[in-house]
């Protein structure tokens, strides 16, 4: 009785106080001590909001359902499907979605929905893994930082060579002080070239002369990060190294 006169009250109420009770009576459905029968009336007003003109009142809903398990998973997956605010609140936070779900939203999703993905607290190597190749370079900024993620060392790698030239997403892998080496070399190297670029458009020196000294300045940086190399990450350095050509007699 009394969910129904909420759905008739809904009506006629205005946004901001139709978010409040909102707010409320999810929080209720996952607090209070009720019947089952009041519980599957519960559901079915919050499936009602769903159709609420008012985002302010679909938003509301997704604040208060966001963080739980034990919740109806159509309303989530709905939220998801939202406007962008909204989305975002349940992606970001929601245990209801099984990893699947979240590649193919990933894939699929805008940049900020992509981010709020990649931000999720524990957040499996799969799904890292399909940022890392789908996802815009702000996802995947947001999936560096998000230290409790499971990235995979070819993760990184992936995320290195579609996004090193830009220097943000540079100083963000480079702040990580459990990047692999050879990836951090990666790093170093677009960095040097990215320098070298600069000093020949400002015609500061000729480019031949800009061309050795940036490549001198990175094979010292190569040498130093190999000296503070692990003996087992060695291998994996060397590897990249005369993969991409830069094992030269200059570096020995």
């Amino acid at each position: 009785m009394i969910v129904q006169r909420f759905l008739q009250w809904i009506e006629t109420a205005p946004p901001g106080r139709r978010a409040e009770a909102t707010h409320a009576l999810a929080r209720a459905y996952l607090y209070s001590d009720i019947d089952e029968g009041t519980r599957y009336a519960m559901e079915a007003a919050m499936t009602v909001l769903l159709d609420d003109p008012s985002p302010e009142v679909r938003y509301s809903l997704a604040d208060a359902l966001g963080a739980y398990s034990d919740v109806p998973r159509h309303i989530v997956l709905a939220l998801a499907s939202d406007q962008a605010e909204i989305a975002a609140l349940v992606l970001s936070r929601s245990p209801v979605f099984i990893d699947a779900e979240l590649v193919d939203l990933a894939a699929a999703a805008e940049t900020r929905l992509q981010v709020a993905i990649a931000s999720r607290q524990n957040l499996s190597s799969a799904v890292a893994a399909a940022i890392a190749e789908v996802g815009e370079e702000a996802a995947c900024r947001s999936l560096i930082d998000n230290r409790s993620a499971d990235i995979a060392r070819i993760s990184l790698r992936r995320m290195a060579e579609r996004f090193a030239d830009e220097p943000g997403m540079r100083e963000t892998m480079l702040a990580r002080d459990d990047l692999p080496p050879e990836i951090r070399q990666l790093l170093i190297q677009r960095l040097s070239a990215a320098l070298g670029d600069l000093v020949v458009v400002k015609s500061w020196v000729s480019e031949d002369r800009a061309r050795a000294v940036t490549r001198d300045a990175c094979d010292r940086a190569t040498v130093a990060l190999a000296a503070e190399t692990e003996t087992e990450e060695l291998v994996a350095l060397v590897e990249h190294l005369r993969v991409t050509g830069q094992l030269t007699t200059a570096l020995l």
